[in-house]
């Protein structure tokens, strides 16, 4: 397993929440109950899942979910210095994952499409 040995360093490791599943996801009602989720000032935004150490700001980055994405990032609550088990964040993810990028924070929420790149995965 990824994390053996390594859980007490990570104490807020879960498997993947409901809101890892829905920001990883494409659809319309994905989004919807995503949206409902993120209602709640509660709702633990920075728990990474036991796999990968992702956020679901990891999963909607990944998955190009841009609009769960710039929903998470809009929260005041999130934390962007979290990394994963390769030790990457999730801009850092982003920027890996898609050719002839180069966004933040700031690019991430103002543009449409923060890249012109391509996929690599």
């Amino acid at each position: 397993m990824l994390w053996a040995g390594r859980r007490s360093a990570y104490d807020c490791l879960a498997d993947p929440s409901v809101l890892h599943l829905a920001a990883s996801s494409l659809t319309q009602q994905a989004y919807s109950f995503f949206s409902v989720l993120l209602r709640n000032q509660h709702t633990a935004v920075n728990l990474q899942d036991y796999e990968s150490g992702y956020t679901a700001l990891h999963r909607a980055l990944f998955a190009g979910n841009l609009r769960a994405a710039r929903d998470l990032l809009a929260r005041h609550d999130v934390d962007l210095s979290i990394k994963d088990a390769e030790g990457l964040t999730a801009v850092d993810l982003y920027n890996g994952t898609v050719d002839g990028v180069s966004a933040d924070r700031s690019t991430l929420l103002t543009s449409d499409q923060p890249s012109t790149g391509r996929r690599r995965h």
